[in-house]
């Protein structure tokens, strides 16, 4: 069970660091003087994470079981969208989301 753990933890560092990273890049420079010096780091850092749980995952089960459970970052990235991004039509993202979310739930029972 410590895989399923460290793939999703994986998953949500890489949703996090493009998050920040694209936050970083937006035309709308609202953010302050300590996130324009260190956005890049602070992206960085979440991807040196999330590098760090995917190898270990990888050492603790089969491949395909892992990279399933990895792509929940999807569903991290949805969220972002929709609170971070204030993005529109998220239903649709949703519905797929769930889907995926419904997969993750059957691996992990199987």
């Amino acid at each position: 069970m410590l895989w399923a753990v460290l793939s999703i933890l994986s998953g949500f560092s890489f949703a996090t660091s493009d998050a920040l990273a694209k936050l970083y890049l937006s035309k709308e420079k609202t953010m302050s003087i300590v996130w324009s010096r260190f956005g890049f780091a602070y992206s960085g850092f979440f991807y040196g994470i999330m590098i760090l749980f995917h190898f270990i995952a990888l050492s603790l089960v089969i491949v395909p079981y892992m990279i399933a459970l990895k792509r929940t970052s999807s569903i991290f990235g949805v969220a972002y969208g929709w609170l971070v991004f204030n993005e529109r039509k998220i239903l649709e993202r949703i519905v797929g989301t769930s889907i995926m979310a419904f997969g993750v739930i059957l691996i992990l029972l199987f």
